[in-house]
């Protein structure tokens, strides 16, 4: 009883030994790309796909991440376009530790879309588990020129560049956002408390400059 609940050993048994897939996945495990393909065969792909995806989300509920990349992964042959899969593969990814593979799937993602703020706002955020800070603050600073309408960039941003004591720069996130939006209440607030936030919420202990006012 309830609402989108799973069976997850039914699940895990239809695509792992019910399912053939024929005409779908190639007996290498990549897409097979040699049968035509209806508009009708295509939508019914998506049910495949989407199974494929409600399994990974069982298994990232676990917490086994492997698993769930490798059933993601599994959901994006099925249906290429399914965007969240995408996004939830990066995250499996870095919760699993396999940076290497997460970084790789960033590019990609880049490369394709290169205007999608999401995108830095993950790779950043891999970085950061990675304990590659600088390559994250780095990555959202480059991330404001090509996707400079997406505001979690600039919150990321701040806080990225306060936690390495890069406060000017921390500043700048701040600034630039209200130069395109001088209506968000929040950065706006953020600017007046600059000050304040840094030395409360960052463990600031040396005096910071009262930058808020020049």
């Amino acid at each position: 009883k309830g609402a989108y609940l799973i069976d997850g050993f039914m699940l895990e048994r239809n695509i792992d030994h019910i399912f053939e897939f024929r005409g779908m996945i190639a007996a290498d495990g990549e897409v097979d790309h040699t049968t035509y393909r209806s508009i009708d065969t295509r939508r019914m792909y998506q049910n495949y796909a989407l199974a494929a995806f409600d399994l990974a989300r069982t298994k990232a509920s676990a917490g086994d991440f492997d698993e769930a990349a490798g059933r993601m992964r599994l959901a994006l042959k099925l249906n290429p376009g399914l965007d969240l899969a995408n996004r939830m593969l990066s995250i499996y990814l870095v919760r699993g530790g396999r940076f290497d593979e997460a970084l790789e799937h960033f590019m990609k993602l880049i490369q394709k879309d290169p205007g999608r703020g999401e995108y830095y706002v993950g790779l950043a955020g891999m970085y950061e588990r990675w304990g590659r800070m600088a390559d994250a603050l780095e990555t959202l600073h480059d991330a404001v020129t090509r996707a400079p309408d997406h505001r979690d960039i600039y919150i990321s941003g701040f806080r990225v560049a306060a936690e390495l004591g890069r406060y000017d720069i921390a500043k700048e996130f701040v600034t630039g956002w209200l130069a395109i939006n001088p209506g968000d209440r929040d950065f706006r607030g953020l600017l007046r408390d600059f000050d304040k936030v840094i030395r409360e919420q960052f463990q600031q202990t040396d005096s910071v400059p009262d930058s808020a006012e020049e």
